[in-house]
């Protein structure tokens, strides 16, 4: 079964663990503080990565010199110590392997003194590079003010997007909480396609080739999951996918979706005062066909009913337990918009726009054998036909898997007769979606 190790320290310039018994973190600690006293105390800019490591070395060789007349312990390797102190002062300390390697996790969790991150076989490691919670705490402060928000007595919980908008920080600090925790979210560039995740059985070819036919026309597409649950990377893989004609634009807080092949562009609210939903209403503006919302939390989901009133297709990423609890979870950030229209209004339009939802898991970690791989796979495809009842949303499952590791089979159910003939047009000549959904005829 999956279990806490302590795994190696993984780093980029061969550094390895300082040893506690030649100093350890105390000492290092009274190091770290003193060099940060004269930095402040000598106005030296502390993102001056050259001019704080000659501090640091200073401070460093005069701690050899001192404990080798004295009675204090040397380092046995002091140009690791140095550089460990300067990505403490300058970068971001023991994060700072994660983030400019984010292969090596997706995750990184941290509480007081204590780093824990998640490989991605599903391991859980704890990183064995000596820390503190004061020099985490430190860390953390900085990283959020190099972009622009404090961590700090009055705002004691922040979540932010850190390291050029590469992760998101989620930090919290006394008195909100006991001690200094948080997690680290890193996002990395997506090239798997969709063979690759047929290959890794997230799909089987059948359900590739169907969900692959929907970015040839303008439909509305959902992929549901909890986090960490791949939902990214299959709207990564269907943007590979979207034929090169397409006016594509693409709106999120991290640049992680790109699809270099398709006219159009890519924004994110860095600067200017914008928010998600005002970049998607800007967005019809350039006319797009296709609209892509790396992730839907909130009131931006009202703009997608104007863009699919619009004709424009759209694909959106979405929290939820369910394919069909991320149908109501739209509805309900739609609703936060505060427009004053009716629930129902809500979900008949939803209903009537989007035309697929696809559903992720990640297996549970206490689930994935020692060694193993953790799998994140799609357990539902279904398609939305139009809506009878309106107390909760009917979806039509086209593909289900029953579980981790078993098949994901085609039940059989076809898409509502409208859907089937818009999508049929714009397949190649003599191929349908009858074709591709019982695996007589592919497109990929």
């Amino acid at each position: 079964m999956s279990t806490v190790t302590k795994g190696p320290a993984p780093s980029t310039n061969g550094d390895r663990p300082t040893r506690r018994d030649v100093g350890g973190v105390s000492t290092y600690e009274a190091l770290r503080l003193e060099v940060l006293d004269e930095v402040a105390q000598a106005k030296i800019d502390s993102r001056d990565r050259a001019a704080v490591t000659t501090v640091v070395r200073e401070h460093v060789d005069r701690h050899q010199r001192t404990a080798e007349s004295g009675n204090a312990l040397r380092f046995s390797n002091p140009d690791d110590i140095v550089e460990r102190l300067v990505r403490s002062l300058v970068g971001a300390g023991p994060f700072e392997k994660f983030f400019v390697q984010p292969d090596l996790a997706d995750e990184v969790s941290f509480k007081k003194d204590v780093i824990t991150y998640f490989t991605r076989d599903g391991r859980q490691m704890i990183d064995r590079e000596p820390t503190s919670e004061a020099e985490l705490t430190a860390i953390c402060q900085r990283l959020l003010s190099d972009a622009g928000v404090a961590v700090d007595l009055e705002n004691p919980v922040v979540v932010h997007q850190v390291w050029d908008n590469r992760v998101r920080a989620s930090v919290s600090i006394p008195p909100v909480s006991d001690c200094l925790d948080g997690t680290f979210r890193i996002y990395r560039p997506h090239r798997t396609d969709l063979a690759d995740l047929v290959e890794l059985g997230s799909l089987t070819p059948q359900a590739a080739n169907v969900v692959a036919a929907f970015q040839r026309a303008p439909t509305g597409v959902l992929v549901t999951g909890g986090p960490g649950s791949g939902k990214s990377t299959i709207a990564a893989a269907l943007l590979r996918v979207t034929p090169a004609t397409t006016i594509t634009r693409i709106v999120q807080e991290i640049r992680e979706l790109d699809a270099a092949h398709l006219p159009g562009g890519r924004w994110s609210p860095e600067a200017g005062g914008h928010t998600i939903r005002s970049l998607v209403r800007r967005s019809l503006q350039f006319a797009p066909q296709l609209l892509v919302v790396g992730e839907t939390l909130g009131e931006e989901a009202f703009e997608l009913l104007k863009a699919g009133n619009a004709g424009c297709g759209f694909l959106t990423t979405l929290h939820a337990n369910s394919a069909q609890l991320g149908m109501q979870s739209l509805v309900t950030a739609a609703l936060m918009a505060g427009e004053n229209i009716p629930e129902r209004v809500v979900r008949v339009t939803f209903a009537r726009l989007i035309d697929l939802v696809i559903h992720c898991e990640a297996e549970p970690l206490h689930r994935v054998q020692s060694g193993g791989r953790r799998r994140r796979q799609v357990m539902e495809i279904s398609a939305v036909p139009p809506q009878i009842s309106n107390d909760e949303f009917v979806l039509e499952p086209l593909f289900v898997r029953e579980d981790f590791g078993r098949p994901l089979e085609f039940v059989g159910h076809h898409l509502p007769d409208d859907l089937e003939r818009r999508l049929d047009r714009a397949l190649p000549d003599g191929v349908t979606m009858r074709d591709l959904a019982e695996g007589g005829a592919v497109i990929l």
